[in-house]
């Protein structure tokens, strides 16, 4: 027995996540998570608490690296990735200048 699947324009995808958005963010978690192990940070932080974290106050849609975007960090380095350990930073500017552009 296979399991159902749904099918996009770039290809096949779980059925776990079925809306774009959520999906989205499970794939950009997963890159996340691999990459603090490729630089041998511990990470214990779930996709759930992930999710949150960027579902509040509409944070995805100004996530990036561009100038007036939200970027996730640790605020101590040494901790391991975990809820406790993340804040949000904004990209080379201040929140009033970027309210004032959008």
């Amino acid at each position: 027995m296979t399991k159902s699947v749904l099918t996009t324009a770039r290809g096949i995808r779980s059925r776990k996540y079925p809306d774009d958005k959520t999906y989205k963010q499970y794939r950009n978690w997963v890159q996340h998570r691999n990459q603090a192990m490729f630089r041998k940070e511990e990470y214990n932080l779930t996709f759930d608490e992930y999710k949150a974290f960027w579902d509040k106050d509409e944070r995805w849609d100004n996530k990036g690296r561009k100038r007036c975007q939200f970027q996730m960090k640790r605020t101590f380095p040494m901790i391991p990735w975990g809820n406790d350990n993340i804040e949000l930073h904004l990209v080379k500017g201040s929140f009033t200048e970027c309210k004032d552009e959008n």
